[in-house]
């Protein structure tokens, strides 16, 4: 081990450490995609980091990982979950800020066994294994205590970086840095003001990281087609370089950033600051369950009065699970039809009840939360005419944009939209900062709190930076320009599977309909005679296709979709309890295709080929029942192009982090 004493290291290299940082990390943005959940080789890559990233933090730590668990998370929720441990043993927490590093994430190691059980503190997507109307079950740790799309590449960077620490001997690696660039500069300066819009959309397309990586398949190695961007989206080189810069800023000019990110957000989403507040979060369920403890804190500020959230069917679990537990709230549910859009008549009659007639005792509905777009049928609700009757009657209304931000205009004031949460890893910044935009006056927590929740947050400059670097292009290309693209695809894709004999698609399947104007490039179908995760396993190994199987972190919806009975969910609730390894893929789901600007008519058309091949291939009886009565299948086979893809995943992993 080469030991170098702080503060003596030669320019030329730090220079060497900072580019050996960004360049593993590179690798990992090449194959990125979201961890746990996507079918595609990519997302199996991901994974396979995010999680050799633990092992690598204990192995820092000299920790034995088989009683110890690894958990990433912001500054704030882990210390958060550090106050929910009772052990009287060390707990071990170590954060990228305190190296040099602005990420914003840190990590918790603690014994298995000391975790807190029963109800995680922050609740949302990625910490349940399945959902009913009246039950939850709660994955394990470290999952369960990591709510909404972890920081990937923050976890990744910061793993490199404690490698790179025990390469050269010393913790204070990446503490020097050198001035030289202004926060505008930074956030404004690049190569691409000479393109129209129409241009600026496909020089962007092009620069996407990760763009044509080949991928093994049964047909040899094809250009990955990345069909999940409902669940995170690739990064952009301007982006990317954005972030890289950032990194090796000192500390002061890290925070000249937040202000001017600020400013770009208020007029991306015409917004004035003096009437909203910004704050900066990991993603959207964090910034919902701030107003859910928010909605709490005011709750017991009026005792007389029962705080009640409206929200809908239609939701993902960050937008249903965070108001579920919380202590003093009641929850209801608007209806939706299984195009995914409410009836805003039962909307007005629900508030009129309650709010106006008073017919349930001291309840109010005080909040209610909706999604902007659905992530899985697309369907966006007219917010303006929503707000309209939310106000109406005294309440509030949140709107949960993860999925609309990146492919619709928003204008918060003129659609009356009161609080919205989004997340730049939907927004081609996936560097673990989000947005939590409330109008002030609404949000009331303890002064100590608020300051914990802007600090956290802030201390992530490169996610704020990448974030707002993002909106910049995002406003610069023109949200309308990218509406029309992303529906011409979503166009083309309906109309392709409607040939295609056996498929079903859910939400609206008619693109000459007044709704399909309403429709997101968010794609639900199924196969029949195939089981969902069959479909997605065969996309990836026939076409090197990325897609998403199952229910999307939205279980309530998908088995209404679905036609579920109250019986045979009941009956996978047990399973699941029972036997969650053997049951985990024969629960009920569907498959997802997801576009943004970054894909081609060549790759829909790709798509419905591989598909076309997918539903003419004779399935095995065996997989036809499973199909039938579980729609998914424990029989996935283990092909050849399965073990080229795990001989893909140990170069990756051995490129990104060297061999064991």
């Amino acid at each position: 081990m080469s030991i170098i004493s702080p503060g003596v290291k030669t320019a030329p290299l730090k220079a060497r450490i900072f580019q050996e940082l960004e360049q593993k990390t590179r690798l990992a943005l090449r194959r990125y995609a979201s961890v746990h959940r996507g079918a595609g080789q990519h997302a199996q890559i991901s994974t396979r980091l995010y999680e050799r990233a633990r092992k690598i933090v204990l192995d820092y730590l000299e920790l034995d990982g088989n009683d110890y668990c690894a958990i990433f998370g912001t500054r704030r929720s882990l210390s958060r979950l550090n106050r929910s441990i009772r052990s009287p043993e060390p707990v071990y927490q170590l954060f990228s800020n305190d190296l040099g590093l602005p990420l914003g994430i840190g990590v918790i190691a603690a014994r298995k066994s000391a975790l807190p059980r029963g109800v995680p503190d922050q609740r949302g997507g990625g910490t349940v294994n399945l959902v009913s109307r009246n039950y939850v079950i709660w994955k394990e740790a470290p999952e369960k205590f990591e709510a909404g799309t972890p920081n990937i590449i923050g976890a990744i960077m910061l793993a490199v970086a404690l490698q790179l620490i025990k390469k050269y001997g010393d913790i204070g690696i990446f503490q020097q840095k050198d001035a030289s660039t202004s926060a505008f500069q930074l956030l404004y300066a690049d190569n691409l003001n000479v393109y129209s819009k129409p241009e600026l959309l496909e020089q962007l397309g092009q620069s996407a990281i990760g763009r044509g990586e080949p991928v093994p398949t049964s047909e040899g190695l094809l250009p990955f087609v990345d069909f999940d961007s409902a669940a995170t989206t690739p990064t952009l080189q301007a982006i990317w370089d954005v972030a890289c810069q950032t990194v090796r800023q000192p500390k002061a000019m890290q925070g000249e950033v937040v202000p001017l990110v600020e400013s770009i957000c208020s007029k991306f989403f015409q917004i004035p600051l003096d009437e909203y507040e910004i704050l900066f979060v990991s993603n959207s369920t964090e910034g919902i369950n701030i107003i859910a403890e928010s909605l709490r804190q005011r709750g017991r500020s009026r005792e007389n009065i029962q705080p009640t959230v409206l929200t809908t069917g239609l939701e993902h679990n960050s937008n249903d699970l965070s108001w579920q537990y919380v202590p003093g709230i009641s929850v209801l549910r608007l209806s939706v039809d299984d195009e995914g859009f409410i009836r805003q008549q039962q909307l007005e009659e629900m508030l009129f009840a309650y709010n106006q007639e008073s017919r349930f005792g001291n309840r109010r509905i005080r909040l209610v939360a909706v999604s902007g777009c659905s992530n899985v049928v697309g369907a966006m609700n007219n917010l303006r005419n929503m707000s309209a009757i939310v106000h109406r009657y005294g309440a509030v209304l949140l709107v949960d944009a993860a999925q609309l931000a990146a492919h619709r205009q928003i204008a918060m004031i003129d659609a009356g939209i009161d609080i919205l949460v989004c997340s730049g890893h939907k927004m081609y910044a996936p560097f673990g900062a989000g947005l939590l935009i409330v109008r002030k006056g609404l949000l009331k927590l303890p002064a100590d709190e608020m300051d914990e929740i802007r600090a956290s947050g802030r201390e992530n400059a490169v996610g704020i930076a990448a974030l707002g670097k993002a909106i910049s292009l995002l406003s610069r290309v023109g949200v309308d320009t990218i509406q029309l693209w992303e529906r011409e695809l979503t166009r083309r894709a309906i109309q392709g599977l409607q040939r295609i004999p056996g498929v079903q698609i859910y939400g609206v399947s008619e693109v000459d309909s007044e709704r399909f104007a309403h429709r997101g490039p968010v794609l639900a179908f199924s196969l029949k005679h195939v089981p969902h995760n069959l479909i997605a396993k065969m996309l990836a190994e026939l076409g090197g296709i990325g897609v998403r199987s199952g229910c999307f972190c939205a279980h309530l919806f998908v088995k209404q979709l679905m036609g579920i009975s109250p019986f045979r969910s009941f009956a996978a609730n047990v399973a699941m309890l029972l036997s969650p390894s053997q049951i985990k893929e024969m629960l009920p789901g569907i498959v997802r295709a997801s576009f943004s600007f970054l894909n081609t008519a060549e790759e829909i058309d790709h798509f419905l080929r591989t598909l076309e091949r997918i539903a003419s291939t004779p399935t095995p009886p065996i997989n036809r029942l499973f199909a039938r009565f579980c729609n998914g299948t424990p029989r996935l086979p283990v092909t050849a192009g399965q073990r080229r893809t795990e001989a893909l995943i140990d170069t990756v992993e051995r490129r990104v982090y060297g061999g064991d």
